[in-house]
């Protein structure tokens, strides 16, 4: 009993370092002038996306025009037609480097299903309807993604990357151990650095982020709305 929880206890110092780490990012990404995260802290240190990075990091988008890109509204427990994960989205500047993103339904994506971010936020909108059959029937798919370290989804079998923005929805859609587990290894840990507790967007086989790649504002939000849910 004392070696259980004590390992529950592990578990959950871990969990609120981690949780505590984000953030301390989002924190600093913050541009109290313009109300909105950047993007990321080098590679894009002056662009800032009222969708997808205001609204998931939990920006107050009412000074912003535009059509919201619903597809991320599943992660706050709405439902939205399914038929939004096969649309295509635009990106339209507002000015002093801010960006927004509106769903472009003249774009159809008809092999959406290849993709494992358009698929896992398909199976949380069929778990947010309580739709158990189709979520199930969509994880299913995701599942056969999964290689251990990643989504294998379309994009991982034309450029060999895996994205961690995918490895974070599809914990939000599971809560899986294992997932998490890979997860983690994507955090900035090192507190001397600009991009402290923020996640990586990309890695290879190796689990290692590629050298050129930076932590933003998306994935970390992403990863913390998953961690939060389990």
């Amino acid at each position: 009993m004392t070696i259980c929880i004590s390992a529950l206890l592990f578990r959950l110092f871990r969990r609120a370092k981690m949780v505590q780490a984000l953030l301390i990012f989002l924190l600093t990404q913050f541009n109290s002038t313009i109300g909105l995260h950047r993007e990321a802290p080098n590679v894009a240190p002056n662009i800032y996306w009222v969708y997808s990075d205001g609204y998931l990091v939990g920006d107050d988008l009412s000074r912003f025009q535009g059509t919201p890109l619903t597809k991320w509204h599943v992660l706050r427990g709405e439902v939205v037609a399914e038929e939004v994960f096969t649309w295509g989205s635009l990106a339209t500047s507002l000015g002093e480097g801010v960006w927004t993103e509106e769903p472009n339904s003249s774009v159809i994506f008809s092999d959406w299903l290849e993709y494992a971010d358009r698929l896992l936020l398909a199976t949380i909108n069929a778990q947010n309807a309580g739709n158990s059959s189709r979520a199930t029937e969509l994880l299913t798919i995701a599942d056969s993604m999964w290689s251990g370290i990643g989504l294998r989804d379309k994009v991982y079998l034309v450029d060999g990357k895996y994205e961690t923005y995918k490895l974070a929805l599809y914990y939000y859609a599971t809560g899986r151990k294992d997932v998490l587990r890979v997860l983690r290894k994507l955090q900035e840990r090192d507190s001397s650095s600009n991009r402290y507790g923020g996640f990586y967007t990309e890695y290879g086989d190796n689990l290692l982020p590629f050298s050129y790649t930076d932590v933003n504002t998306e994935t970390s939000a992403i990863a913390l709305l998953a961690v939060r849910r389990w």
